[in-house]
């Protein structure tokens, strides 16, 4: 019961006790998330030992252009989609809001595994006002790699609804980096068909994607690019739509979704990177 007193309204005193029960909900929140890190400190200490043993990073494994062989990129790129996957489907639905090859690890068996957390948000953001779409420029600005960030967080409008397909995009660039070595926004092919690294700025990312005139992947595979590199928010795809093509263009692939576990699981199961060390209590 709330006792009123000197005269204080009722309002404001519905006011105090709601403060008071959200200052000691996050309070339980922080002890909880205080547990959760040592865990996930653990399980990222085995999997860096694990990552010693012959795994690495997957830039490093794609760095330089052209290093993969086509079924070879397909089949990581199939793990990262299908870690991704389990973000958006999670209720609510999160968004990783940082996808690019130095936020994925690969295990010793070369499985695919996303990393780095803090970027994860809810992944359907409405934005009814300027100082809303502010907030949200300004954390994909401190989250978002710029040459992975996806045109609508840019200059976000005073109106407008932000959606998971932010991922797709940020996929989109990666899976050219996969192929080319670098996000085709901060590269530029010379006439020697050789790629070259520039700054990137918005003017790049709402300009139109280049590929190499030589090279040896197929045109299904750059069709599947600019597939996911739609500057149209609304009319970009979902991650199940890439994992669709996907299959259209490996069938085999769909081979591994028995095997999928959750990240940190058995790694000589995993085949995409999930996310257990998640729930919604370490969405602060």
């Amino acid at each position: 019961m709330v006792r009123l007193v000197h005269g204080v309204a009722e309002t404001h005193a519905l006011e105090v006790l709601r403060d008071f029960k959200e200052a000691a909900r996050l309070d339980r929140r922080m002890e909880d998330l205080g547990r959760r890190q040592n865990v996930w400190e653990q399980k990222l200490a085995a999997l860096q030992r694990e990552q010693q043993q012959g795994g690495g990073a997957l830039s490093a494994a794609a760095g330089g252009g052209g290093g993969l062989a086509e079924g070879e990129l397909l089949r990581l790129f199939w793990g990262i989609c299908k870690g991704v996957e389990a973000l958006h489907q999670h209720v609510p639905s999160w968004a990783h809001r940082d996808l690019k090859p130095d936020n994925v690890l690969l295990y010793g068996d070369g499985t695919p595994v996303l990393i780095d957390f803090g970027s994860v948000a809810d992944a359907n953001v409405v934005i009814t006002n300027r100082n809303e779409a502010l907030q949200l420029q300004d954390a994909a600005a401190q989250f978002c790699t710029v040459s992975y960030r996806a045109p609508e967080l840019f200059d976000v409008a005073s109106s407008a609804t932000v959606d998971c397909r932010t991922d797709v995009w940020s996929l989109g660039c990666t899976l050219y980096a996969m192929a080319f070595g670098y996000s085709p926004f901060e590269s530029e092919i010379g006439p020697d068909n050789q790629i070259r690294v520039v700054d990137c700025t918005f003017l790049r990312v709402i300009g139109k994607v280049s590929y190499p005139k030589y090279h040896k992947y197929s045109e299904n595979l750059l069709e599947l690019i600019s597939f996911m590199l739609e500057q149209d928010p609304k009319k970009r795809p979902f991650i199940g739509d890439i994992i669709d093509k996907l299959l259209k263009m490996e069938p085999n692939l769909g081979r591994l979704s028995q095997d999928v576990i959750n990240t940190f699981g058995s790694p000589k199961k995993t085949t995409a990177a999930t996310v257990d060390m998640l729930d919604a209590s370490s969405i602060v």
